[in-house]
C-alpha cells in the first residue's frame, strides 16, 4: 500500500505543482522579509515561521488555508475511492486497518514533507544569502512570557541559540501538519462526503487559530511568548486530536460496513 501510494503521487501532476507553489511562497518571503523595516537583531528572525515578512502573506497562504493543501493532495482522491470502491479492491491485498493507516499516513508523510522541505529550504538561503540584521539586541525581549515560573530564563536561552531554537518551532510546525492530515485522509476515508469532510476540516482547523493557547503560539518564535507556551500549546492541539484520529481508526476497524 505505501509503494502504491507513492506511485499514485508521483504519477499526477498536482502534488509537483503543490511543492512548487509551496517553495515559491517560501522564497518569496525571503524577498518581503528583507524589505522588512522591523528592528530585528538575529538572521533567524527572517525565516519564515517567524512571520517577520510585509503583510504575513506567506503565514496567510500557507498556515491559515493548510487544510486546503490536504483536500488538493489526497482527500479528494480519497473520497472518489471510497465512493467507487476502488479503496476496497486495494484493500483485499492488506488487513483492513493495516491498509488505512498506511495510506493515510504515506500521503500525510507526504504533505508534511513538502512544508519541511520549502521550510528548510527557506532558512538555508537566508542563512547563506541575506545580510545579517544589524540592531542591537534589546535584553528585554529575552523577558518572555512562560507558563511555568520555573522557564522564566529560557528567554535567554532562545535568543543565544536562535537557529536551534528555530528548528525546534519547525518540528513542533510539522507534527501539527501530519496530524491534520491524518484526520483529514481518515475523515475522507470514514465518511467519504465532501460537505462533511470539508466543512468539518476547516472549521476545526480555524478553531485552533482563535483560542487563548493557539496555533501560532506553537509555530511562532521569537515573539513575547516563550517555548513553554509552543509546548502547552503544541499539546492542546495534540491531545484531541489523536483522540479523533483514534475514534476514526476504532470506526473503521469495528464496522463491517465501511
Amino acid at each position: 500500500m505505501f509503494t502504491i501510494e507513492l506511485k499514485k503521487n508521483r504519477h499526477l501532476l498536482y502534488p509537483w505543482l503543490l511543492l512548487l507553489f509551496i517553495c515559491i511562497i517560501t522564497l518569496a518571503d525571503i524577498f518581503l522579509s528583507s524589505k522588512s523595516t522591523l528592528g530585528l537583531s538575529f538572521i533567524a528572525q527572517k525565516m519564515i515561521l517567524a512571520s517577520n515578512s510585509r503583510g504575513h502573506v506567506a503565514a496567510i497562504l500557507l498556515f491559515w488555508v493548510f487544510p486546503l493543501y490536504a483536500f488538493l493532495l489526497f482527500a479528494e482522491r480519497f473520497i472518489k475511492e471510497r465512493t467507487s470502491n476502488a479503496f476496497l479492491v486495494e484493500q483485499i491485498r492488506t488487513p483492513k486497518k493495516k491498509g488505512l493507516l498506511t495510506k493515510c499516513i504515506t500521503n500525510a508523510s507526504l504533505l508534511t514533507s513538502f512544508f519541511a522541505l520549502g521550510f528548510l529550504v527557506n532558512s538555508l538561503i537566508v542563512l547563506l544569502l541575506i545580510p545579517k540584521p544589524t540592531a542591537v539586541f534589546d535584553q528585554r525581549y529575552a523577558e518572555m512570557l512562560e507558563v511555568f515560573t520555573s522557564w522564566e530564563k529560557v528567554g535567554t536561552w532562545v535568543y543565544a541559540h536562535t537557529n536551534i531554537t528555530y528548528m525546534i518551532y519547525v518540528l513542533f510546525a510539522c507534527i501539527i501538519f501530519f496530524l491534520m492530515c491524518l484526520l483529514i485522509g481518515l475523515l475522507a476515508l470514514v465518511f467519504p462526503n465532501r460537505k462533511v469532510v470539508y466543512s468539518f476540516s476547516m472549521i476545526y482547523w480555524l478553531i485552533w487559530w482563535f483560542i487563548p493557547y493557539d496555533l501560532s503560539m506553537a509555530i511562532q518564535p521569537f515573539t513575547e511568548y516563550g517555548l513553554s507556551y509552543a509546548i502547552v500549546a503544541l499539546l492542546i492541539f495534540t491531545i484531541p486530536t489523536i483522540l479523533i484520529i483514534y475514534l476514526l481508526i476504532r470506526r473503521y476497524a469495528t464496522n463491517d460496513y465501511l
